[in-house]
């Protein structure tokens, strides 16, 4: 449907400075294809990369775009819209589903079908779709998936190599929900269930941050009742009642907070009612004010 064709099992491209090597794996059950690509350093000298990205090249037609939006409160909300120019979407830090979502989906109006991209990445990425090309017959989109490259300089030693983040991919006809079930089969092929699930309690959602110390006693009789597994104590249990989030990064219950220094009677309640105890954290980030930052701004 206008997908240029690649090697079926991968390709090698080399310059006087690098080897970019990429494979490619495709799942004929699932019809899930995974690249993976590494670039490596095989000059005598530091080499530093800008861009670090795989590209898919799609031949003319009318094409829509589809991403999708990621927020606190604001979660998964997706849209297609027509690829006039470009359209990009990026995730800027290590949470990876933050602001956005880290996939894409491009969509051949004359043919009636479509390819998604999904990128597994361990840092800031960028996906994005643009046309390209010179007259309208000869106009092709791109399809770059990868880490974030605005102000990227990465520095590769003599011998060095960075992989990029892998990525899943597959053709789709239902626009609604992208035949996500090729995506399930081939992920639950390779990660199976490992028994039944426990079921688990979050504070959270009952009364959010307040967590006055006789609800949540109160709260883990119920859980108790109902059999639940795990009770987790959320946000609130450590820094004040001022504010918590300023404290993010330090993970010390403190006295000022809601349960006034009393989290350990919590515990003892959750393991007495025969259940395991668990914690909210947060090891993504740190806010500026916390103790950690300040005696340690080398580690941030």
């Amino acid at each position: 449907f206008g997908a240029v064709r690649e090697p079926p099992r991968g390709w090698t491209t080399t310059g006087e400075t690098y080897r970019v090597e990429t494979t490619v794996e495709r799942d004929d059950a699932s019809g899930v294809s995974v690249r993976r690509t590494v670039l490596e350093n095989i000059s005598d000298r530091p080499i530093s990369a800008r861009c670090l990205m795989d590209r898919f090249l799609f031949l003319g037609g009318d094409w829509e775009v589809y991403t999708q939006a990621n927020s606190w409160g604001h979660e998964s909300r997706g849209g297609w819209q027509p690829l006039v120019t470009g359209v990009a979407s990026r995730g800027p830090s290590v949470r990876s589903t933050q602001m956005a979502a880290p996939m894409l989906a491009i969509w051949n109006v004359q043919e009636k079908r479509g390819r998604v991209f999904h990128l597994l990445t361990d840092g800031a990425w960028e996906m994005h779709a643009e046309r390209a090309g010179g007259q309208s017959e000869s106009m092709y989109v791109t399809v770059d998936v990868g880490y974030d490259s605005r102000h990227l300089d990465y520095p590769l030693q003599p011998g060095g190599k960075i992989a990029l983040p892998e990525v899943l991919y597959y053709d789709f006809e239902n626009r609604t929900d992208f035949d996500c079930h090729r995506l399930h089969a081939y992920w639950n092929a390779r990660h199976p269930a490992k028994g039944p699930l426990p079921v688990v309690y979050d504070t959270w959602l009952a009364r959010w941050d307040r967590l006055e110390l006789g609800f949540v006693l109160r709260q883990v009789e119920q859980a108790r009742k109902i059999g639940i597994d795990h009770f987790v104590v959320d946000a609130g249990w450590y820094g004040t009642k001022k504010g918590w989030g300023a404290a993010c990064g330090d993970w010390e219950e403190s006295p000022d907070g809601w349960l006034g220094g009393r989290l350990g009677e919590v515990a003892q309640a959750v393991r007495a009612a025969g259940m395991k105890f668990g914690l909210w954290l947060e090891p993504s980030r740190a806010n500026r004010d916390s103790k950690i930052v300040k005696a340690h701004p080398d580690w941030f």
